[in-house]
């Protein structure tokens, strides 16, 4: 007997369409059979959508299609793809907030004008788990999510810097996993403000297009050695963040199991050296996963002097059985000046 595909068993056809968006599933699927049909029309498969697809151009006007109200309440996962950096938030989306019962996880960008909308929208999501939104970000808008009772994972995305939230929001939040990712410069206040409700944080990943930054200090420290539960941090900056922050992890180490920096610093001299051999590297040895990678300028005349700093280096690694993987990274002239240090374990 020849076995079909029709012949192979509901539950992998379902672990089969989980791989296919909702467009390409049922403009191939549906209807091409009575066998599929009823398929797609099981309340036990769900559906993920990502809007504005190239081959369907969304626009904010776009009208629903026709197959959406048969499978809006098996929706669990809507990703805009849009490339337009206003941002917007589709029609549907909009008026059929209240079906979306099923609906863990949304990315969308929105601009300025549409903060109250998507507040609106969000309130009406009762099991939304994952939140990822590119905006100018306000603090009713931030306040509102961290509100959230049901998310967990939570990326913010800011295209535009802020000088105005720099109080705390005074909400308790239940976010586990945190990612923030600045346009410009990191201004930790904002930082600060947000960690300062997240008491049951486990991971937190700060980042930048740029190397600069404000407002880091003591009070950033205080809040992160705080969150009890915090088990990863990554984050990139200066030399200068990097001592602040190390200085205080030394305290208050016990908690942490991943590490992860990215570091510039404007030249490898005999202060990063002394840092790194004899005051991070014992920091780093109580940690179970370290990524440290730094970049910075050699000069001439100090390149002797840090080849001595290197082989100490190597020394230094021996008598921590060589736990650690160290890479140098030479300039690319064509590319770059800087050499690259990178450090893992």
């Amino acid at each position: 007997m020849i076995t079909r595909a029709e012949h192979l068993p509901n539950e992998l056809w379902f672990i089969i369409f989980s791989y296919f968006e909702a467009h390409d599933l049922v403009y191939t699927f549906f209807k091409l059979n009575y066998r599929f049909t009823q398929l797609l029309s099981s309340n036990y498969l769900t559906f993920y959508i990502q809007l504005n697809k190239q081959n369907y151009r969304y626009t904010p006007y776009t009208p629903t299609p026709r197959w959406f109200n048969r499978i809006v309440n098996r929706i669990t996962c809507l990703q805009s793809t849009s490339q337009n950096k206003c941002g917007y938030i589709p029609e549907y989306l909009r008026q059929n907030a209240q079906k979306f019962i099923r609906l863990q996880s949304l990315t969308i960008t929105i601009n300025s004008q549409q903060t109250n909308i998507i507040y609106r929208i969000l309130r009406k999501l009762p099991s939304l788990q994952y939140l990822s939104i590119t905006c100018n970000i306000q603090a009713t808008l931030l306040k509102n999510i961290l509100s959230i009772s049901t998310l967990r994972i939570f990326q913010l995305h800011i295209k535009e810097f802020l000088w105005n939230i720099i109080n705390p929001l005074h909400v308790n939040s239940n976010i586990e996993i945190f990612y923030i990712h600045f346009l410009y410069v990191i201004d930790y206040r904002l930082v600060n403000c947000l960690l300062a409700g997240m008491s049951k944080l486990r991971q937190l990943d700060i980042s930048s297009n740029h190397d600069l930054c404000i407002s880091l200090n003591r009070k950033f420290n205080d809040i992160i050695f705080n969150l009890l539960q915090l088990r990863t941090i990554k984050f990139q900056g200066s030399e200068h963040i990097l001592c602040i922050f190390l200085k205080h992890l030394q305290t208050k180490i016990h908690n942490l199991q991943r590490l992860h920096l990215n570091i510039k610093c404007r030249f490898f001299n005999e202060d990063f050296f002394r840092n790194l051999i004899f005051y991070w590297y014992p920091i780093w040895n109580k940690i179970e996963k370290v990524y440290f990678r730094v970049e910075g300028y050699i000069l001439s005349n100090d390149s002797k002097q840090t080849n001595q700093y290197k082989k100490i280096l190597i020394i230094k690694n021996k008598e921590l059985n060589n736990c650690f993987k160290i890479q140098w990274i030479l300039p690319n002239y064509q590319i770059s000046l800087n050499t690259i240090l990178i450090i893992s374990k």
